[in-house]
């Protein structure tokens, strides 16, 4: 049980690492902070949007966990196609 959290833990800290290193690796290294910044906004609002309107969403797709399931894993889908967009150096 211990060893599954640890692999959690590697697991989760490459989701929070990887998406900043391929920003970092596409961005002039003079604007670094403020890309940064602007990224984890990117990141954080629409956490904390999704997190205050949940409370009206959820009733109106009926509270249903495959429906729930279905909706994040349709966005997974496309967050992992949006990496196709980013451009390395």
């Amino acid at each position: 049980m211990v060893l599954a959290f640890i692999l959690i833990g590697v697991g989760w800290a490459g989701i929070i690492i990887y998406p900043l290193a391929f920003v970092m690796d596409a961005i002039p290294a003079q604007n670094a902070g403020v890309y940064q910044g602007l990224f984890n906004a990117q990141v954080c609002v629409p956490q904390i949007v999704a997190s205050l309107l949940s409370v009206l969403i959820l009733p109106l797709i009926g509270n249903s966990l495959p429906t729930l399931m279905l909706i994040g894993s349709l966005f997974w889908i496309a967050g992992t196609l949006a990496v196709g967009l980013v451009k390395l150096k």
